[in-house]
């Protein structure tokens, strides 16, 4: 009986996870581990850095940014990977510099952020750029991964992953 149920748990966790996904209409993409680690390395993330993740899913990149030394907020809108990420932090003991929230994504406070990070398909990436990446300071990097953010010119780009840095103005 008790198999039964450790079954049930391992089917129904992920058909759970994929209908929440599909219902708040963005669906989770795991950052494969390779393209992660350039991701992190092309960020050039240091202790003391404030990093946010757009769409932080199961929280791969919020731990790798962690592991660098920085302080990391990861937004989700699924549950499930929220209460998946915040365990997983406690686990590897960055639960004093992670913090994932269970809210969208352009409700997040990007103002302070010096590397913001979004693995997003392409409206909502054209939603960042025309709303909440104006709230950027100046010299922040924005990193995404897959779809780039149309009209801006990146940095770097490597493997699919382009890295942009809002301009000091004056």
């Amino acid at each position: 009986m008790i198999f039964l149920y450790v079954i049930l748990l391992l089917v129904g966790l992920p058909i759970i996870t994929i209908y929440i996904s599909i219902a708040v209409g963005v669906p989770c993409l795991p950052t494969h581990k390779k393209q992660a680690k350039i991701l992190i390395d092309l960020c050039e993330i240091k202790p003391g850095m404030k990093v946010v993740d757009l769409g932080s899913g199961h929280g791969r990149l919020v731990i790798m940014a962690a592991e660098k030394g920085a302080s990391v907020s990861g937004y989700e809108l699924n549950p499930l990977l929220v209460l998946f990420s915040r365990w997983l932090a406690r686990k590897r003991g960055f639960s004093d510099r992670v913090k994932i929230y269970w809210r969208s994504l352009f409700a997040a406070d990007i103002k302070d952020a010096d590397v913001v990070i979004a693995f997003l398909f392409p409206r909502y990436m054209d939603r960042l750029k025309n709303g909440l990446l104006n709230d950027l300071k100046p010299g922040a990097k924005m990193v995404s991964y897959a779809f780039p953010i149309k009209g801006w010119q990146p940095i770097v780009h490597k493997e699919a992953i382009s890295v942009y840095q809002k301009i000091l103005t004056n």
